[in-house]
């Protein structure tokens, strides 16, 4: 069964829901949007063009690859690094930091060591022209890290990640019975080769 299909079945509303768990396998979709979510993270791979982004210049770029990768960095010792000064540093930190360029700093914690080893990928397809409603909605659930609109037969795409394999069908339940989904189709990860939330400035 490790790598068949299972289909599960929840009531909601008077109509039958399915969620067909595919173990072991991929769907690719391209994301088109991506909702904020607690644990979110969303990646892209390409070099950063500074005359191609409003508002930052190279300096800029070099100290959010260096914030990126040592967010406790002191802002003296960045500016030790470029050759700035400590104070030119601090206005531009502030300044991406009104910007929106960055968004918060936090402890990038491991997620196996503190018990949360189960990841899904979750399809949801919802009620014609619900999906940004659903998406709301959904964006309050503490399990889900990241919902992405998604080209395909689904409309969302969700990352889940919780303790072990009853949370996860408790989540399942909650998304299935959420108003406006009319169906999920879930792929469990069995193992991870890369995860990271690093942007390639």
């Amino acid at each position: 069964m490790r790598w068949g299909r299972i289909r599960t079945f929840a009531q909601a509303r008077g109509s039958e829901k399915v969620d067909g768990i595919l173990l072991g396998s991929a769907k690719i979709l391209r994301q088109s949007r991506v909702w904020s979510c607690p644990l979110g993270r969303l990646v892209r791979e390409n070099d950063i063009d500074p005359s191609a982004v409003d508002g930052i210049d190279e300096t800029d770029v070099k100290i959010l690859k260096i914030l990126q990768a040592e967010g406790r960095i002191a802002l003296s010792e960045i500016a030790r690094r470029l050759d700035l000064g400590t104070a030119t540093i601090h206005e531009r930190t502030d300044a991406l930091e009104e910007a929106g360029f960055i968004r918060e700093y936090r402890a990038d914690l491991d997620e196996s060591m503190l018990g949360f080893e189960e990841v899904a990928f979750i399809n949801v397809k919802t009620e014609a022209g619900r999906f940004a409603g659903v998406a709301e909605r959904l964006a309050e659930h503490a399990a889900i890290q990241a919902i992405h609109e998604v080209t395909g037969d689904a409309d969302l795409l969700l990352k889940v990640r919780v303790s072990d394999r009853d949370a996860l069908t408790t989540v399942i339940a909650d998304i299935g019975e959420s108003e406006g989904v009319v169906g999920t189709e879930t792929n469990i990860a069995l193992g991870t080769a890369k995860e990271s939330g690093k942007l390639d400035l």
